[in-house]
């Protein structure tokens, strides 16, 4: 009984997903000529250095009201935005994510306010990140 139970321990940890749309090991990875702004816990798990909680643009493509998020993230924030990314250069991937997600850093975690991952106001960004740390753990 104790050696079926570690087997179906291990298998659960080899088989679970980096993030939800991971398929065939893509860790979610922004395709050719395209880039993507990830956001992480860092250490929720000791068996998880990252834990995935949500990216840009695959939050512009679920997002219900497209001119809500048009309006929290700017005009220019797009999903094509996302994807037309010639050259591909790691430092302006970073400095294209760093100017968009900066602008929701000084959101307060007790705000209902319309924001990057409430684009409703119905709960806090504190209350979305513990139900994601829940999902996690």
């Amino acid at each position: 009984m104790k050696t079926t139970l570690v087997l179906s321990v291990v298998l659960a940890a080899v088989a679970a997903k980096f993030c939800p749309g991971e398929r065939n090991g893509n860790e979610c990875r922004a395709g050719d000529n395209a880039y993507k702004c990830s956001v992480f816990f860092e250490n929720l798990t000791p068996r998880r250095k990252l834990t995935w909680i949500g990216a840009l643009p695959d939050a512009l493509k679920k997002a219900k009201n497209k001119a809500e998020a048009k309006e929290i993230l700017g005009a220019d924030v797009t999903e094509e935005s996302f994807n037309n990314f010639p050259g591909c250069q790691a430092s302006a991937a970073n400095a294209r994510c760093y100017t968009t997600l900066n602008k929701q850093r000084s959101v307060p975690l007790d705000s209902c306010d319309r924001n990057l991952i409430n684009t409703s106001g119905s709960e806090t960004i504190g209350d979305y990140l513990c139900k994601q740390v829940r999902r996690w753990k």
